[in-house]
């Protein structure tokens, strides 16, 4: 069942408490002499980069160099794929595991219940049947604590990825975000616990943090990414043999650059370059839409809804996987602001209708 609306209200403008203290501050800072977000140039992104994937400097580094490794990995089978298997049948199959990807992993379970608990399980089972069937080497924590600090200052100093970044300093933040700043207080790292506690994962304890920089046990993560890569595969080879394993992995590739690439654009891309204001720029992009859901506009304004196809010609994949999950009993609960956001529309409509006619 959807919440109240008095409740969804309350957790819609939920500000999340965080700040970018809680993830360490990239070498070349948040802002600019005019207090500005700070536009790195490409010798700056690259060395922040190396410093953030430098295990033998920092052992703390060691997750997001293997993530990184894992994720050049798929682009060999993607060089496979289109040398080898660029066929229409195949293409349709990259696309539909590229769809799926997006849409139930990126944006259903990343976004929409890491990141913002939009929906609620009733039973945590199926939250674990999530994390350890993710198909990306990427850690949830990660991906959620830094979305939390970006909601609360899109596009500004201290957003830890956005077209600030420029395109490069975007794509790679995935490896830059995940350096939680371990010098946080033990009960600042209890409210990081409180606020993953729903993705399944079990936290280690402060000490264990400070040494590893995971809010999640190192070795959990890396056991049940394994297990996903491991069930992947055996899945995709006994349906298709090898051929069907590579398309499985290539489209991994181009979802997870795609990833990469939505922070960026979907905040302006190059037209954030011009935007002289502080005000986000997030955009409601057909490609991305219809590809995983992300109508990121309407997101913006109301980030706890399970639904952010607002209008008829705005198809929302994910919110009808979560409706249905709903219907059969996975999911207890959802919240929805559609009616809120049709409430702002008309709202909108009368006032201008109204100074309309006054004139």
């Amino acid at each position: 069942m959807a919440l109240p609306t008095r409740v969804q209200q309350f957790i819609v403008n939920d500000t999340f408490q965080f700040r970018p203290g809680f993830l360490e501050q990239p070498l070349y800072g948040y802002t600019n002499l005019k207090g500005g977000p700070h536009r790195p140039n490409v010798s700056e992104i690259l060395f922040e980069w190396f410093d953030s994937v430098n295990f033998l400097k920092n052992r703390k580094r060691l997750i997001p160099f293997v993530s990184f490794v894992a994720h050049i990995l798929t682009f060999a089978f993607a060089f496979v794929f289109f040398s080898s298997l660029l066929t229409p049948k195949y293409v349709v199959f990259l696309l539909l595991f590229v769809l799926f990807q997006g849409t139930f992993y990126n944006t259903f379970w990343f976004h929409r219940y890491c990141s913002h608990r939009a929906f609620t399980f009733r039973s945590l089972f199926f939250a674990k049947f999530f994390l350890w069937t993710n198909p990306f080497f990427f850690r949830e924590e990660s991906y959620a604590i830094a979305h939390y600090i970006h909601h609360q200052q899109p596009d500004m100093a201290g957003d830890p990825y956005g077209p600030h970044l420029g395109w490069l300093g975007s794509y790679l933040a995935i490896e830059s975000i995940q350096k939680i700043n371990t010098s946080i207080s033990e009960e600042q790292y209890g409210y990081l616990i409180k606020r993953v506690s729903h993705i399944g994962f079990k936290a280690v304890n402060y000490k264990s943090f400070q040494r590893s920089g995971s809010i999640e046990h190192p070795g959990y993560f890396i056991l049940r990414s394994f297990f996903a890569q491991l069930f992947y595969t055996c899945f995709f080879w006994f349906i298709g043999g090898f051929s069907a394993v590579v398309t499985w992995y290539a489209s991994v590739a181009v979802t997870f650059f795609l990833v990469r690439d939505f922070n960026w654009r979907g905040h302006g891309g190059f037209g954030s370059i011009f935007n002289k204001s502080k005000i986000s720029l997030p955009k409601n992009q057909a490609f991305y839409g219809y590809l995983a859901a992300e109508w990121h506009k309407n997101h913006h304004k109301y980030p706890m809804s399970a639904n952010n196809g607002f209008f008829s010609n705005q198809l929302d994949l994910a919110c009808q996987f979560i409706k249905f999950l709903r219907n059969i009993g996975i999911i207890s609960n959802f919240i929805d602001s559609n009616h809120l956001s049709m409430r702002a529309s008309l709202v909108r409509q009368k006032n201008f209708v109204a100074s309309y006619v006054s004139k």
